[in-house]
């Protein structure tokens, strides 16, 4: 533990990822989530969807990208914001188109969840998000493997071998008895490296094989876990009574014309003002703004594999087969007044990253907690709030 600099009840707190790895066990992220989409259902949350600004750079195949998602839990008092500052450009992995990011240079990320009082408004922490934002994506989906999944679920297929594919597989062995779990991604060494690493950690049998098919192959839980921005999950690979979990637009299409069920969260009040309007879904938030010409934004769309495109453009395919998907309200699945699959053969799906504003709700959750336990260890580095406050009206 390194020593603080100075001791003051009154003092923010500056939180590493090494600092979050101390205290953040998955079994307490997921015990948040639960009670996070209870209160949000009830109306004691409040939380707004990610708003991403776009900005063009010098490099016609790199574009500056800001989002922000933020949240504010009354009985925790506390107000989040995550905040991401990124340069993005995409690029061919295998068979698939994946984004890739950097800020300052290749390697390094610049993303913080910064945590205010709102008994008085003042700041309490600044967070790094890398380890919170793995380990709540993975928590999130584990909700749904909690209440959707077969309860004999044991086998997982893993499609991809980085940072969300190591908190998922953990979460979802908080939630079921997992006994295996077949990985693939395109580099081999990634995915050997994964099956050595996750294997000593929970103790399971963890294989690296050669295909996306052979990874899901028999598996009770398909969970997709890339930056791909090009199908890596077909319908051919999808069999009853499986659960299936996502993280971008890893699916094919057809793929969610096949789920029976999945969870749903609640939305929160809006007291004033247009809600904004989901089905337009670009990028992953409820609205893009961009310092960009037409030309720029349609070269965006080319290069993007038409992630930035309109989703009916991006949904064409599958025949047209209607959805049958049933959504089953996941506080209601929590509290035990809902059901939610009907049969071992119905297949379910769930995703992690969180639509609406239900991303901020595990910011605040997941931040507060982090916050709370390292306040109790005495970690992190502390930092004079009064440099955060002003005597000047803003």
């Amino acid at each position: 533990m390194r020593p603080r600099p100075f001791s003051s009840e009154a003092a923010m707190l500056f939180l590493n990822n090494a600092d979050v790895l101390q205290v953040l066990t998955m079994a307490d992220c997921v015990r948040v989530h639960e009670e996070g989409e209870v209160e949000l259902a009830i109306g004691e949350l409040a939380a707004r969807p990610r708003f991403d600004t776009i900005v063009t750079t010098p490099s016609p195949e790199h574009y500056y990208r800001w989002g922000t998602v933020e949240a504010a839990s009354k009985s925790l008092q506390t107000q989040a914001i995550r905040l991401k500052s990124d340069v993005i450009y995409y690029e061919g992995s295998g068979d698939s188109l994946v984004e890739e990011k950097y800020a300052g240079k290749p390697g390094l990320y610049c993303g913080l969840v910064m945590l205010f009082d709102t008994s008085n408004g003042s700041p309490l922490a600044i967070i790094q998000d890398g380890n919170l934002q793995q380990a709540r994506v993975g928590a999130k989906n584990a909700l749904g493997v909690k209440y959707l999944a077969r309860e004999n679920a044991k086998t997982v297929g893993m499609l991809g071998s980085g940072g969300q594919a190591r908190s998922h597989l953990e979460a979802f062995a908080t939630v079921r008895p997992i006994e295996r779990c077949n990985v693939y991604s395109p580099t081999k060494a990634n995915r050997e490296r994964y099956a050595s690493e996750m294997r000593e950690k929970l103790g399971i049998e963890v294989i690296a094989v050669n295909s996306a098919d052979e990874a899901v192959d028999g598996a009770d839980i398909i969970s997709c876990n890339t930056n791909a921005m090009t199908p890596i999950l077909f319908p051919e690979m999808v069999k009853p009574g499986v659960h299936i979990t996502v993280v971008s637009g890893e699916w094919d299409r057809a793929v969610p014309r096949m789920v029976d069920v999945v969870p749903s969260s609640a939305e929160s009040r809006l007291f004033h003002g247009a809600a904004p309007d989901f089905s337009l879904g670009r990028g992953g938030a409820a609205a893009v703004y961009a310092a960009a010409s037409d030309s720029d934004l349609r070269h965006l769309v080319e290069i993007s594999g038409n992630r930035y495109g309109e989703v009916a453009a991006r949904q064409r395919g599958g025949g047209d087969t209607p959805r049958r998907t049933r959504s089953v309200p996941l506080a209601a699945l929590i509290q035990g007044t809902a059901q939610g699959r009907l049969h071992d053969n119905e297949i379910s799906s769930s995703s992690g990253v969180g639509g609406g504003g239900t991303a901020g709700m595990s910011f605040v959750v997941v931040g507060k907690l982090i916050y709370d336990l390292a306040r109790e260890r005495g970690l992190g580095t502390e930092i004079p709030t009064d440099l955060f406050l002003q005597d000047v009206r803003n």
